[in-house]
């Protein structure tokens, strides 16, 4: 019996080699991979899906098939050459397409039915092939597909698989039968390429929200800016569209944040005025609104952060009674918040620049 173990072990060693994985990431979790989302072209937004390639080979011509569901993206087919480029990859810090290096680049969508369509892509380059230099400069990305997001508030995983397209009597598009051919001899089917589909989950949007001092400060992660915000009472009755609010009472709020997809996350919130601390209560700033420099009168050493309404902080430093001011120098005409803190309190004013 052991003389049979042997060569199927050699045989199946010998086979797992001889092929060429050529595969997306099978969890696609957008929050985890940020660069690859809330590219721009044109004032369009969308999301790309890399497709590597895990091993070297010299591409000439390669063309593929994957289905996905219309009702959540949609395949972006105009903007294949464009978004695959060095000069549009290079800027945004990640890794050259190796198709976007040499050759042409086409895209075709097919519809199926309400919840199903397929994608056909097609590579070829006549006059070379991608070198094992490119691929050991750029790295292993192959392509990059752009996809607009229909449905971006879905919070359910879903699918982009490859496919050959046959829908039971025909295949979807009889020019491309193969889930994906390379050099028009290489294929998943014949065995010499092997594939991995891809699980995608948008970075949905959400908020938190702390309670500093005599304020609500929320942070935003996910969805797709610029975001807006509605800090309501519990009628609904809206209070404020800053994005820190200073509550006027110990009671309960709601803020609304949307992006601008139009996914929203709701908070429900208490404000707490017992939790306030009093070390700052007398220190004294002016003039409010401020022209070219705002005055703290400070009894102590503070530390102080001075932000746009989004919480940005754009000056910091430390003030105390000897160096108490603070210069506006170019920041333009608006609402600002200045914070200051010592090691037991932290308070946060609202100034508006002339």
């Amino acid at each position: 019996m052991n003389k049979f173990i042997i060569p199927l072990l050699i045989a199946f060693t010998h086979l797992a080699y001889s092929q060429t994985p050529i595969t997306f990431s099978d969890e696609f979790n957008l929050v985890d991979f940020p660069q690859y989302d809330n590219w721009s072209y044109q004032q369009e937004s969308f999301f790309v899906l890399p497709l590597s390639l895990n091993e070297f080979l010299s591409i000439q011509t390669l063309d593929f098939n994957v289905s996905y569901d219309p009702q959540i993206i949609e395949p972006m087919v105009d903007l294949f050459m464009v978004v695959n480029s060095p000069n549009f990859t290079t800027p945004l810090n990640v890794p050259n397409a190796l198709l976007g290096l040499v050759g042409s680049i086409t895209a075709q969508n097919i519809s199926v039915s309400s919840d199903l369509a397929m994608l056909t892509t097609s590579f070829s380059n006549n006059s070379s092939t991608i070198t094992q230099e490119q691929y050991d400069s750029n790295g292993e990305v192959l392509i990059y597909l752009p996809f607009r997001k229909l449905n971006a508030c879905n919070k359910a995983p879903f699918f982009v698989n490859f496919w050959d397209g046959n829908n039971g009597d025909s295949y979807v598009n009889p020019d491309q039968t193969n889930s994906i051919i390379v050099n028009n001899s290489l294929s998943e089917e014949s065995g010499n390429i092997y594939t991995q589909d891809a699980v995608i989950n948008f970075n949905i949007l959400s908020t938190s929200v702390e309670q500093i001092g005599n304020a609500f400060y929320p942070t935003i992660t996910g969805g797709t800016p610029p975001y807006s915000f509605e800090w309501t009472d519990k009628m609904d009755v809206v209070l404020s569209t800053d994005s820190i609010y200073f509550p006027p009472s110990s009671t309960d709020y709601l803020l609304y944040v949307s992006d601008a997809s139009q996914c929203q996350s709701i908070s429900f919130l208490t404000f707490d005025g017992t939790a306030l601390v009093d070390d700052l209560r007398m220190t004294g700033i002016y003039p409010n609104p401020v022209k070219d420099v705002v005055t703290i009168d400070a009894h102590e050493p503070l530390d102080y952060q001075l932000c746009d309404i989004f919480g940005k902080p754009l000056k910091m430093g430390q003030i105390g009674p000897l160096l108490n001011t603070i210069e506006r120098g170019n920041l333009p005409s608006g609402t600002y918040f200045l914070i200051l803190q010592t090691e037991r309190s932290k308070t946060t004013y609202q100034l508006t620049f002339l």
